[in-house]
């Protein structure tokens, strides 16, 4: 079992059932640089993303670039699809808007979301597009 630093995890309460002494971490709940801090205080995280965005048909990818708008922050989504979708930035805008810190962000006026881009493809041609939450406001 191999751990990094940035994890997010604590310490599991109790003895182990096996009898060891050892303090025990509990599951790794996500990775510290994978969330990111909105306007208003709200934490956004890329399993949120993930689990929002990978339910919908034919995307592959995604990449998610935060920007600082006139009205506050402006979250940018370009999506990857196996096949031409035009409805996918539909979709995608509908399912991003349920997701808890997004939801209550637009509720709060602290971000809008710009419109959702689609691309055929895992992402831009000669490059590899690594799933995180690229934060642009400074």
């Amino acid at each position: 079992i191999r751990y990094r630093t940035g994890d997010l995890a604590a310490w599991v309460q109790g003895p182990c059932r096996c009898g060891s002494v050892l303090r025990r971490m509990g599951w790794v709940q996500g990775r510290q640089q994978e969330m990111i801090r909105l306007a208003d205080g709200v934490t956004l995280d890329l399993a949120s993303l993930d689990e929002a965005l990978f339910a919908l048909p034919n995307v592959i990818n995604f990449q998610v670039d935060l920007h600082r708008g006139r009205q506050g922050d402006a979250l940018q989504v370009t999506l990857f699809t196996n096949q031409n979708d035009g409805h996918a930035p539909l979709r995608a805008a509908a399912v991003l808007g349920q997701v808890p810190a997004i939801r209550e962000a637009l509720s709060n006026n602290t971000l809008v979301l710009a419109p959702v881009l689609s691309e055929n493809g895992w992402g831009p041609a000669g490059s590899t597009v690594k799933r995180k939450i690229v934060d642009q406001r400074t």
